[in-house]
């Protein structure tokens, strides 16, 4: 028995909807990395930097790694909030 293009259809919107999670997953995880190991090797250059009065690299250790940490959250949370939202997303079952 042939699967029903429904179901063919479904199988589809759901992989596209996965491929576009991982595609923002893996590349809010890169900037992750870049934030916390790029900055870190770079201290001494960055310590040349002032910002706010303090030293580049004091700045980025103290407060602004933080806060870009907390706006990749946020970019993440306005992502998936944009992608759950999207037409073609994959139907849950609800739980009855």
């Amino acid at each position: 028995m042939t699967p029903s293009p429904n179901v063919d259809l479904k199988i589809e919107v759901d992989a596209r909807y996965r491929r576009r999670v991982l595609l923002l997953t893996l590349s809010l995880l890169l900037s992750w990395f870049i934030l916390t190991f790029v900055f870190a090797w770079f201290a001494e250059p960055l310590a040349q930097w002032q910002i706010f009065g303090l030293s580049g690299s004091f700045f980025m250790a103290a407060q602004g790694i933080l806060c870009l940490y907390l706006l990749l959250i946020i970019i993440y949370a306005a992502a998936m909030h944009y992608l759950d939202k999207q037409p073609d997303r994959p139907n849950t079952p609800s739980a009855d």
